[in-house]
């Protein structure tokens, strides 16, 4: 298969010709270009070594940008379909594409002759698919792993594939928890994901009932690990199918409604708004939801609750009508969401 006609999905890594590793974003890619954001970058004073070659791994989301704008500024282009400046990358300067699926199944042909970090990790995968009945195909390792750059104390990260697979693992996962195949973060833990996340707007307490609640974290073997869930492809939509359009920040205080689909990535909240700040004039008979494609969002309110949160307002459209309203999470270290109780607030218009 050509590179430009390759599906590029949220977990996967591309790699370009100076060497330099994305980890890829989202779904929806523009023809021959895939949105994705630099990871680990060549350094020689970096801490991870393949092959002759040292390497820095990059987190901070300003700091990716800050890299690309010395080093690769015409990948950040303004893109209309999602009124904003994105990282994108034209699939002519990849070298190469890894695909969690496949990373994972090499690691199970080799199973015999893994060292203990890698063995680790397919002894919490067959964990798994014991718990959950799911198959291997549904399953794939990403992060560090998949491009031979991890070390020791390396987070396992998986993706699951699927609707009906993720559901069965979120159950299989409260049962590994109930039986002690997996433990849940203890408090130092908390702090320091407090601490690395700098999700200091929202108080370490609330920070830890919300963490607290999230089965798909954990530690398996004193090693951490982090499980993300991605939909049924046919449930995602192609570039250009929808339209966005940023009306600026937004805070809110809303009741959920709905949260179904609030595993997946992007995670997605159906609210209700109670009230907001600043008021902005939207149609209120269109679905509102609260969106995001960082982790640290998913799975952070249930159905009943209300919640606080700031984000970006964005009109969705489809073919030039507004079908929908979305306060889009994790652009900014202002964004955040934080659980509050219903009777604190009264509804009315926004």
């Amino acid at each position: 298969m050509s590179k430009s006609n390759m599906i590029y999905l949220e977990g996967d890594f591309i790699e370009d010709y100076n060497g330099i590793i994305y980890d890829v974003k989202g779904f929806e890619h523009p023809p021959n270009k895939v949105v994705a954001y630099p990871r680990y970058i060549p350094d020689p004073n970096g801490d991870r070594r393949r092959g002759n070659i040292k390497y820095r791994k990059i987190y901070d989301l300003n700091e990716r940008y800050e890299f690309l704008r010395k080093r690769l500024k015409k990948y950040i282009v303004y893109d209309p379909i999602f009124d904003t400046y994105v990282p994108e990358i034209p699939v002519e300067d990849l070298l190469r594409h890894y695909n969690p699926r496949e990373t994972l199944l090499k690691l199970l042909s080799e199973s015999r002759s893994l060292n203990r970090v890698l063995s680790d990790i397919i002894s919490l995968v067959n964990y798994i698919i014991e718990y959950s009945g799911i198959s291997y195909d549904n399953i794939g390792l990403s992060g560090s792993y998949m491009v031979d750059l991890y070390r020791p104390d390396s987070d396992i990260d998986l993706i699951i594939y699927g609707d009906e697979t993720s559901k069965a693992v979120i159950k299989g996962l409260y049962e590994m928890y109930e039986d002690g195949v997996i433990r849940r973060y203890s408090l130092d833990e908390l702090h320091s994901l407090y601490r690395f996340r700098k999700a200091y707007k929202i108080s370490f307490e609330e920070f830890k009932y919300i963490e607290s609640r999230k089965p798909f974290q954990g530690i398996f073997h004193n090693k951490e690990f982090y499980i993300r869930f991605l939909r049924s492809l046919e449930k995602y939509h192609k570039y250009g199918y929808l339209k966005y359009h940023n009306l600026g920040r937004l805070h809110i205080t809303a009741y959920v409604t709905d949260d179904s689909e609030s595993i997946y990535t992007p995670c997605k909240y159906r609210v209700e708004v109670l009230s907001s700040n600043p008021s902005y004039e939207i149609d209120l008979k269109k679905p509102f939801y609260v969106v995001s494609f960082r982790g640290r969002y998913t799975y952070s309110a249930f159905k009943g609750e209300c919640i606080e949160a700031e984000g970006k307002l964005e009109e969705v459209y489809r073919d030039d009508e507004v079908i929908q309203y979305r306060l889009l999470l994790g652009e900014s270290y202002s964004d955040y969401l934080r659980i509050v109780r219903y009777n604190e607030y009264q509804s009315h218009n926004i």
